[in-house]
């Protein structure tokens, strides 16, 4: 309640969260933090019982909808997380999470079609994910996938890190995560040239922070995240038939779609900040 605002830990107490109802007389700050980044959990680490975006989506729409009219703004900002650590299914868990979230949107456009404008894009692309990779040439293995059911962020933090601060440095070896590796990421029978990458990747994971190279091959191989888990999403990506070329934002176009009132203004390839000024337009606030 400090300066007035109400402040729920949707985490501790999301009935509280939930009792939320129209036209809330105070200003609310609600938030949910994941174990490890102080946001969300990747959806694909969420718990049964957790709140998920399309949660506060419903519960924002209901609260801030008025005679006047509202702006909303909805992020799902661990896609981004999740292409820079080049972790394509927890990314597409995430997307999957996103597009859920815009279906609450377009309830309510449906039953306001000639007042609502619903616009979603990203700020930019993330990673550089594309689909082929050389190693199998025109074919894809998409099904692999079910074979990873946590996030790179999960494996570091409940695998990786409990196995460090109990290992021996000089006598650790990959052997000794084989079980952990298949039950989480689905990975076995690795061909020479994978097990001399995670081989390579388990020794940088190992060696304390500070004796690690940060040289360029590094960053090219790793990127900065836990050698050994970024490796593996990279395996099995690579298997899957899909590559990343960066761990970092690149100049592919990002998509733009709008649904509502005004959509037709967002028609076509222009500038991200032109986006603000079409939605000045869209909001008829320009004098």
């Amino acid at each position: 309640m400090e300066k007035g605002w109400l402040t729920i830990n949707a985490d501790k107490d999301p009935a509280q969260f939930l009792s939320l109802k129209k036209g809330e007389s105070k200003p609310v700050f609600a938030y949910q933090a994941g174990f490890a980044s102080g946001a969300f959990e990747y959806e694909i680490d969420r718990q049964e019982d957790d709140l998920d975006l399309a949660d506060f989506t419903r519960k924002g729409i209901e609260v801030l909808d008025n005679a006047n009219g509202f702006f909303m703004m909805v992020e799902g900002g661990k896609i981004d997380w999740a292409g820079h650590a080049n972790d394509a299914v927890t990314n597409i868990y995430d997307t999957i999470a996103f597009d859920k979230a815009i279906l609450e949107a377009v309830k309510f456009y449906n039953q306001h079609p000639d007042e609502t404008l619903i616009v979603v894009t990203g700020d930019h692309e993330c990673g550089g994910l594309t689909l082929g990779w050389s190693g199998t040439g025109y074919d894809s293995a998409f099904e692999i996938f079910s074979g990873q059911t946590v996030s790179f962020e999960w494996f570091d933090h409940n695998v990786l890190k409990p196995y460090k601060n109990t290992v021996d440095q000089a006598t650790a070896d990959i052997a000794d995560l084989e079980t952990e590796i298949e039950k989480y990421f689905g990975l076995s029978n690795f061909s020479e040239r994978e097990q001399e990458l995670l081989e390579r990747a388990f020794v940088r994971t190992i060696e304390e922070e500070k004796e690690r190279s940060d040289d360029e091959e590094s960053y090219i191989l790793y990127g900065g995240y836990e050698p050994l888990t970024v490796t593996l999403t990279h395996i099995l990506n690579n298997r899957a038939g899909l590559s990343w070329t960066s761990y970092s934002h690149t100049g592919v176009p990002a998509p733009i779609y709008a649904q509502g009132k005004n959509h037709e203004l967002f028609n076509g390839y222009y500038d991200n900040i032109d986006i603000y000024h079409k939605l000045v337009q869209a909001a008829n606030l320009i004098n």
